[in-house]
């Protein structure tokens, strides 16, 4: 499977602190049947204009994979960032300085967790317009989402690609997050399943285990959407399959 959301480069955000600790989380992964990670440090408007940064990115994430071939863990590693969408993204938007999963056209983006509906309405249109395939990352953490539930269909009618994190199907995160995932998945209503990992040993990049809850509660077809078919599919930078 592949994991197309985790913060497993070290010093970058809040995510791996050492280039120890991103080892052991692809260990975890690759024990969990990952088989590719994209590499999402959180960055904002001014961090994509930061070219010192953005440099020192790609030479982590060389190192990274230099150090798990030499601990014989098999795992390919990705490009891409966690984009925050807001106003301070436009500047960049401007410049053409948007980066996306794989360089591809898909990039993933998330939101101020107390912005409004109208205003990410907005800023997804005007990203969207500038031919960027738009992934949106946890829209089941969002509490313009619980408010307004009927926004997730909003979503899909202008294709926004939804991905669910593990931790809120498996209850991390809340009994309404949670329950919020479950009435995605039971409608099938997401795209793709990530990690969103930051360490590992809280927020983790283990994946089976919500692939097999998937395969449990749901299907084992709609398991193999959410973590193969279409994360591979996006990797490749094709289209995704539609919703059921």
């Amino acid at each position: 499977m592949y994991d197309l959301h985790c913060h497993i480069l070290p010093t970058f955000d809040d995510g791996s602190d050492s280039m120890e600790e991103s080892c052991a989380m692809a260990e975890l992964a690759y024990q969990s049947k990952v088989k590719g990670i994209v590499a999402t440090p959180h960055c904002n408007g001014e961090d994509l204009l930061n070219a010192e940064r953005n440099v020192m990115i790609g030479k982590t994430l060389d190192l990274l994979r230099e150090k798990l071939k030499l601990m014989d863990i098999p795992i390919k590693l990705y490009s891409g960032m966690e984009i925050l969408l807001d106003d301070g993204v436009y500047p960049a938007l401007e410049q053409g300085k948007m980066v996306t999963v794989n360089g591809s056209n898909y990039a993933l983006v998330e939101f101020p967790f107390d912005d409004d509906e109208r205003h990410v309405l907005e800023l997804l249109s005007n990203v969207a317009s500038r031919g960027y395939r738009l992934i949106i990352a946890h829209p089941e953490r969002y509490e313009f989402v619980h408010n307004n539930p009927e926004l997730i269909f909003t979503f899909l009618d202008n294709d926004y690609v939804l991905q669910l994190n593990r931790g809120s199907i498996l209850g991390r995160f809340g009994e309404r997050i949670r329950e919020c995932a479950k009435w995605m998945l039971t409608g099938q209503l997401a795209h793709i399943v990530a990690s969103d990992g930051h360490s590992s040993l809280r927020r983790t990049p283990y994946m089976f285990d919500c692939y097999q809850h998937i395969r449990k509660h749901y299907s084992a077809e709609y398991a193999e959407i959410l973590f193969y078919e279409n994360p591979s599919r996006i990797l490749k930078n094709e289209p995704i399959l539609p919703n059921c």
